[in-house]
């Protein structure tokens, strides 16, 4: 699967799914690295659902 962060797309693992009663509706729980320009950073994080698609075959 892949995550969208900053207009881009990770690849990364989704841990979850969970319904969050605040309003925000269903969220992933993902994690992923992205690459920056001083390093890679880690991320573990809860995104909405338009921010996870699956990968191309």
């Amino acid at each position: 699967m892949e995550v969208e962060k900053e207009r881009s797309w990770w690849p990364g693992i989704q841990r979850a799914w969970r319904l969050r009663d605040d309003g925000r509706g269903w969220m992933a729980d993902v994690g992923f690295v992205a690459q920056h320009e001083w390093g890679q950073g880690k991320y573990v994080l809860s995104v909405p659902v338009g921010r996870v698609q699956q990968c191309p075959v």
